[in-house]
């Protein structure tokens, strides 16, 4: 009982220390500019290149399934007024049936 009460006062020191230590040097982590450190520009220039890569694939891939679209919208069309032919076939010649 009597450890276990010291090492969770052990624990709360340790964390009132580390919050001391980052309060004192808050504005000083504040004042660090991102920008400048190579490795945060490199990831952000590649995170922009990937951007643009799969915008384009995007639109590639938007083309293509519109094209698709378009075909297959052309090619309905053609079965409809086919069907309305075989149609408009079919009830006349049941018009002329006795």
């Amino acid at each position: 009982m009597f450890v276990d009460i010291l090492l969770l006062i052990i624990i709360v020191v340790c964390l009132v220390v580390i919050i001391l230590v980052l309060a004192r040097k808050f504005p000083i982590l504040s004042l660090i500019d991102i920008e400048k450190i190579p490795k945060e520009r490199q990831e952000k220039i590649k995170k922009t290149l990937l951007q643009g890569h799969l915008r384009r694939r995007l639109e590639k891939k938007k083309v293509k399934i519109k094209e698709l679209l378009a075909s297959l919208r052309k090619r309905l069309a053609y079965l409809e007024e086919k069907y309305r032919v075989e149609y408009q076939k079919l009830t006349k010649k049941r018009k002329k049936e006795p």
